[in-house]
């Protein structure tokens, strides 16, 4: 992924997360678990499109998440 935006998804392919994107400072990306939770910081190299199933295991888990 060359260039991230706020507001999109992103994968982690080092931790194997989908995250939104929320910012990108210091030479890298924050992101976040879709549905909210706590920030993590992805380096660019580490970062990529999500393919159709990483976007749905990350739906499933926010769904999974407000149920509780």
């Amino acid at each position: 992924m060359a260039d991230g935006v706020v507001g999109q998804l992103g994968y982690d392919t080092k931790t194997d997360n989908v995250g939104e994107i929320m910012a990108f400072q210091n030479g890298r990306y924050h992101l976040r678990p879709v549905g909210g939770g706590k920030e993590w910081e992805v380096s660019p190299d580490d970062l990529a499109e999500p393919d159709a199933q990483a976007r749905l295991r990350a739906r499933v888990a926010e769904l999974n998440r407000s149920a509780l």
